[in-house]
């Protein structure tokens, strides 16, 4: 009987096969994420964290409608696409990082440790668990991005108060960007964001580049127990804000007259356009130094006592509209300021500035009322103001100030 010996190449050739598979690169792919009950016939995966802990960088996961309940940690290059109808409502937040630029411990619904983009997602943090304010317990947002660059598209964000917050509590942000050293680059944009303690969007630290464009934020209005914003761009961050709707962060709380804002500026050279914002205390607050800000339409309505308050230096203001607020449409109390061609209207002392002044501290911080534009810094040029339907157009107590 004749035997063949196989050669030693077919005998290799099983081994060879599998270390080729395994040293190819894998491919970036398309998951499938839906709900258990079989709704989404093409899903590989019932758990979205599943399909993102398998996935290589570059993959798209698209997750089907249905209710989530689970918290996120993405540490790779994917995009996280929600069909509408997608709840992310996690039953708590046992995950934590911490902070690159303090140190503090933060919980979030979606926690972003790799250069990811989430689009169409609709988030509750509402069982996030926090029930301090004390700066013991840790930061508490919807989304944070901790050092990397990432996309936010499309998605709602809610329920980031503090249950039984003292007043003054400063934690509880919608979308929470911190930098940590790289220059990573974030944009944000076609959001909403509301039911959140201190502010909807905050991006901070230097090397961070953000573009926030065309969010909804929505505060709680009147809120004499804490200081909320809307969005705020602080600790060096570069950021255009633009074409934004920022609505009712409109309360006076602690014992310094702490006003809310729509818009907070405390890093330098922010471009703020297009943005509507509409019963905010403080329509766009402004410190550190050579902002853009332009074509902004300001409406305080019930609650609205300062359209912009400047208190930057070196800035542009140009082609804002300011209309139906109480204390000033312009406060300017920084310095070396250029305004020209901003619209003001409407703006007269009762009832809310005469509210607003019973309010601790707010007696000795709203001296004015009723006026057009404030001035109080030094070296300003305030030109080609059109005022109208206003108690006093300008008051300048300043020095060097010039009008005209």
């Amino acid at each position: 009987m004749h035997v063949r010996v196989p050669s030693k190449l077919s005998l290799l050739a099983p081994i060879l096969a599998a270390f080729i598979a395994g040293a190819a690169p894998a491919r970036a792919e398309t998951i499938v994420v839906g709900p258990a009950d079989g709704t989404c016939p093409n899903a590989i995966f019932s758990r979205i964290q599943s399909a993102i802990d398998i996935a290589v960088p570059g993959s798209t996961i698209v997750v089907c409608p249905g209710v989530y309940a689970e918290q996120l940690l993405v540490t790779k290059r994917v995009r996280l696409f929600g069909s509408p109808g997608t709840r992310l409502v996690p039953a708590a937040l046992p995950l934590r990082t911490t902070s690159l630029r303090s140190g503090r411990a933060v919980v979030a619904a979606v926690i972003l440790r790799g250069s990811a983009t989430i689009d169409g997602l609709a988030i509750d943090a509402s069982a996030h668990g926090v029930t301090t304010c004390d700066g013991s317990e840790p930061l508490v947002a919807g989304v944070y991005v901790r050092g990397v660059a990432a996309s936010v598209f499309g998605t709602s964000i809610t329920g980031t108060r503090i249950p039984g917050a003292p007043p003054g509590c400063t934690n509880g942000v919608g979308i929470l960007v911190h930098g940590g050293g790289g220059s990573p680059r974030i944009r944000i944009e076609g959001n909403s964001i509301d039911a959140y303690e201190h502010a909807g969007i905050v991006v901070q630290d230097s090397g961070v580049r953000a573009f926030v464009r065309e969010n909804l934020v929505r505060g709680d209005g009147d809120t004499a127990d804490r200081l909320q914003s809307g969005i705020e761009i602080a600790n060096g961050a570069v950021a255009r804000v633009e074409d934004n709707v920022v609505l009712d962060n409109a309360g006076a709380s602690g014992p310094s007259c702490n006003l809310d804002a729509g818009i907070v500026l405390d890093a330098p050279r922010i471009r703020v356009r297009g943005n509507q914002l509409d019963g905010n205390a403080v329509g766009i607050r402004a410190g550190n130094l050579g902002h853009t800000i332009r074509d902004n339409v300001v409406a305080g309505g019930d609650g609205g006592l300062i359209g912009l308050d400047l208190a930057a230096d070196e800035s542009r203001v140009s082609n804002n509209t300011l209309m139906t607020l109480a204390t000033a449409a312009i406060r300017v109390g920084g310095n070396r300021n250029r305004l020209r061609g901003n619209a003001v209207s409407s703006v007269h002392a009762v009832p809310a500035c005469d509210d607003a002044k019973s309010r601790p501290g707010c007696a000795a911080a709203l001296t004015r009322c009723g006026t057009g534009v404030w001035l109080v810094g030094q070296a300003n040029q305030v030109l080609a103001t059109f005022i109208a339907d206003v108690d006093q157009s300008v008051v300048d107590d300043g020095v060097a100030n010039s009008v005209r």
